[in-house]
This record gives C-alpha cells, sequence and structure tokens, in this order.
C-alpha cells in the first residue's frame, strides 16, 4: 500500500488540480519509467545502461504561478502529510511484519532497505570506517544490479530517517556474488565505505552517531561513472579529500581485473590533502603500488609540511619531483598547471582524467559540475591545457 493510496476522492480533486496547474504531470513522465526498469542515456559515452544516476534533469520554472494555486499548493501538501500519516500509521500496525524480514539487508537500486552496521573503525578524528553486511539481491533487480556494478564506480545511497534525506557514499571494498553455486560455503558478503564528519552536514552527523550494531536504511547499488564501457589506455585522476574513495574503488578493479583490455591500463593519482593525517587509504593505495609498479604512479601532495604529525613522514618540494623515481613520500604543493602538465596524460581519445574532491578544488582544476548534476564544460587548469568532455569525467 503507497501513501497516494490513501488519499481520499476530495484529497485528490485538490492533488489532482495542483498537478494540473503547475504541470507535474508532464514532469513525472520523467520519472515514471523509474519506478520500472528504465534505460537512459549516460553522459560519458552515449551508451544506454540501466541506471536512476542518469535520469534527466528538468528545469523549474520560477516564473508566478497562475492565480489561485496557492490554494491548491497548500491543500496539496495537507492531502500528502495526511497520506502520508496514515500509511505511516498502516505500516506500524497491520502491515505484513515478515515483509520487513524479507527486505532485510537486500540490495535494490531504487528502494532503501535496512543494513545492519557490523564494524566500525576510526580512521581519524573526524573519518570513520564502516562495514554493512549485505544478505540478500532482490531477485527482480538481479540484472539491474549486475549491470550498475560491473559497468563502473558504483555508490550507496545512506537515508538520514530523522531528516528524510540521503547521501551517497562510495564503497572502496566489498564482496557480492550475484550468483552463488548451491554446493559452496557461502562467504560473508558486505560493503565498506568512509564517512568523514563535516560541521554542516546533516547526514555525516547521523552516520557518525550509529552503534554498531544498528540498522540504517541503504539504497544500492547506483552508477555514478560507467567507465568499463568505455576502456581508456592512460588514466590521469585528480582527487581530493574523501574524493579519493572512487578514484580507489575504480583503480582497484582495473589492476586487478584479468580482462586483456584492462591490462594496459595506466594509472597516475594525484591526491591532494590539507594535513597528513587526512590523507586517507594511504595503506591500500601503497599495496596496489607494490603489485603493479609499472601500471600505478601516485603523487601524495599536502598544503603544508607544518602539520606534520609524523617525524617518519618525508617532504620535499614537488617542483623538483621524477615521477619514474617517486617513493611515495608526502610532497608539500598543490595540483597547478605545471605539475598537472608533467604528470598527466595527453589529451587525447586514448587518455581520460577523473576528477572527484571539494568544490574548491573541483573549479580551480576542471570547473564543477553544474547545478543540476551535469558535467558543464570543462574550464580551470585541464581547460587551459586543451582537454574537454570526451576525456574528462567529474565525480
Amino acid at each position: 500500500m503507497s501513501p497516494l493510496a490513501c488519499l481520499t476522492p476530495i484529497h485528490w480533486s485538490y492533488t489532482t488540480q495542483y498537478f494540473k496547474t503547475h504541470n507535474i504531470a508532464q514532469k513525472l513522465l520523467y520519472t515514471q519509467p523509474l519506478l520500472k526498469k528504465f534505460s537512459t542515456v549516460t553522459l560519458y559515452n552515449k551508451s544506454k545502461l540501466i541506471t536512476r544516476a542518469y535520469l534527466p534533469q528538468t528545469s523549474y520554472s520560477t516564473k508566478t504561478s497562475p492565480k489561485g494555486s496557492r490554494k491548491y499548493t497548500v491543500a496539496a501538501l495537507i492531502s500528502l502529510v495526511s497520506a502520508t500519516a496514515i500509511y505511516y500509521y498502516y505500516s506500524k500496525y497491520f502491515a505484513d511484519s515478515n515483509a520487513y524480514k524479507r527486505n532485510f539487508a537486500t540490495l535494490h537500486p531504487f528502494i532503501f532497505n535496512k543494513f545492519q552496521l557490523v564494524s566500525r573503525d576510526n580512521v581519524t578524528h573526524d573519518t570513520i570506517l564502516l562495514r554493512f553486511e549485505v544478505l540478500a539481491f532482490d531477485k527482480s533487480q538481479s540484472e539491474t544490479i549486475n549491470k550498475i556494478i560491473e559497468a563502473g564506480i558504483w555508490t550507496i545511497d545512506i537515508k538520514d530517517h530523522f531528516m528524510q534525506t540521503f547521501r551517497s557514499y562510495t564503497p572502496i571494498n566489498y564482496e557480492l556474488s550475484l550468483t552463488k553455486n548451491s554446493n559452496e560455503k557461502s562467504k560473508p558478503q558486505f560493503f565498506d565505505i568512509i564517512v568523514k564528519r563535516y560541521p554542516h552536514g546533516n547526514v555525516s552527523k547521523f552516520i557518525h552517531e550509529i552503534p554498531k550494531g544498528q540498522t540504517v536504511e541503504i539504497r544500492a547499488p547506483c552508477v555514478t561513472f560507467p567507465y568499463f564501457l568505455n576502456k581508456k589506455t592512460n588514466i590521469g585522476m585528480i582527487a581530493g579529500g574523501t574524493g579519493i574513495a572512487p578514484m580507489f574503488q575504480l583503480a582497484n578493479r582495473i589492476l586487478t581485473s584479468q580482462t586483456p583490455e584492462n591490462l594496459q591500463t595506466c594509472i597516475t593519482i594525484v591526491y591532494g590533502s590539507k594535513t597528513s593525517k587526512d590523507v586517507y587509504l594511504k595503506k591500500e593505495i601503497d599495496s596496489l603500488v607494490e603489485k603493479y609498479p609499472n601500471r600505478l604512479k601516485v603523487l601524495y601532495l599536502i598544503e603544508n609540511s607544518a602539520t606534520a604529525d609524523n617525524t617518519n613522514i618525508k617532504f620535499s618540494s614537488v617542483e623538483n619531483f621524477d615521477l619514474l623515481n617517486h617513493k611515495n613520500d608526502l610532497l608539500v604543493g598543490r595540483p597547478d598547471l605545471p605539475l598537472l602538465k608533467k604528470i598527466m596524460p595527453n589529451p587525447d581519445s586514448s587518455s581520460l582524467v577523473v576528477v572527484s574532491g571539494p568544490d574548491v578544488m573541483m573549479s580551480a582544476i576542471s570547473g564543477e559540475k553544474t547545478p543540476d548534476g551535469r558535467q558543464g564544460q570543462i574550464s580551470g587548469i585541464l581547460g587551459e591545457l586543451g582537454y574537454n568532455n570526451q576525456n574528462v569525467f567529474k565525480l
């Protein structure tokens, strides 16, 4: 039973009039395929991919509404609030209790289900590593889930049920088996994420207060970058802060893949942080460098060596560094134009540069995405170096 099913005839009359007045019926045609299994065109390579990440965006008009629309607006809001209250009461006292058990810890790309937090570790003073257990996959969406995960970088949505909002996080590690052999002993299935607590981030505060053993509502997976639909030979990655999470997921998958196309791919990562304490996943990244020294090069940058809290950390100037002989030490400096020109792949059809980080960094490196989530034009340092939308992707 859905909230709209609880609307009375008089509720429907106001709600219908509100939809007509604001031309919402036409806008809902965009989202109606989402209720089933829809296919849209990605912005990366014009290939069709089943996902909700690339739902067409509609620019809503800010012009004055028709006369009398305010009355319908208030009535519609009252109707929807009433319907939601009735739906909540129904769900709490009359819904099938087995539904909760069936959907517990079940991956579904379009529906939030409850997942249990099975481990929680501190990474820094304001960042934690969380592991959520996965028990099942929604059978009706197994094909969709498989395609999303295989396509490229994927994320999960965690809902703050108090504020009724959510935020996306990229798993840095996961164990998911969509096809199980009945004779095999099933391995524990999970995904790990890192979450930094921000002063004004409601969802991050909510997540940091979740104790081990508690459940949280999660919707997953969602593809954010379908890289594997259009592979490249040379990849540059520019990350800042927790923006290293999607870079690590993609680099790890490319390097550990045994497909012929991925075996030829070389990756260069430029990872900037404010302090040495804010360098996330360094141990994991360095481990990849040791395994694939000829295919992965990493440059760690911090803004100021005075922030070092570890006397064993070596600092040197970025001006004199040699990428080929670099030993994964922390360098003092920022990813400026001369540095990126020196180490990023040339802007041609065989190369790709992926950018992920804070808005200030994005603006300086590649330009931010548009307010509706589209890629927008390539500007900043990469724009000056001749890159365009064909060889740059913003996360």
